[in-house]
């Protein structure tokens, strides 16, 4: 359909323009996170799911003087042709700088499809993604 057909348009230009990793494993993308400020993030193809796409990022728990890396659930296709890779990430406020110190708004805006302002008169909807990050506190 149209909204999988854009999913995919958007993606393989995150991915042409060097906003995807490809060939990395997440214990590869812990390695170099551990060594960067909080909220960075790196955006991979998943190992266990074909053709997902998930990001990792360093997390620091309110109240904690120390990060973890966290690894999002992988990014479908299916799911992206409701809401892009670009606008998840955007939503999501825990990631700010994509790997190694880039801003993701200035990083991810311009692959966000403008929407059509017109006089309709409906009530516009927007679809957000929100973090359930894990509780540790033990």
């Amino acid at each position: 359909g149209i909204n999988a057909e854009y999913g995919d348009k958007c993606l393989k230009d995150l991915w042409r323009d060097g906003l995807v990793e490809w060939f990395i494993s997440k214990e590869e993308v812990q390695e170099i996170l551990a060594t960067c400020q909080p909220n960075t993030f790196i955006l991979r193809f998943s190992d266990s799911m074909v053709g997902g796409i998930s990001a990792s990022w360093v997390h620091v728990p309110e109240g904690s003087q120390t990060g973890e890396i966290l690894h999002l659930e992988p990014n479908t296709h299916r799911g992206l042709g409701y809401i892009s890779l670009a606008e998840r990430i955007i939503g999501l406020p825990d990631l700010k700088f994509l790997y190694p110190n880039r801003k993701k708004t200035e990083t991810f805006s311009k692959y966000i499809q403008a929407r059509e302002v017109g006089t309709s008169a409906y009530v516009r909807q927007n679809i957000s993604v929100s973090l359930d990050l894990p509780n540790r506190s033990s």
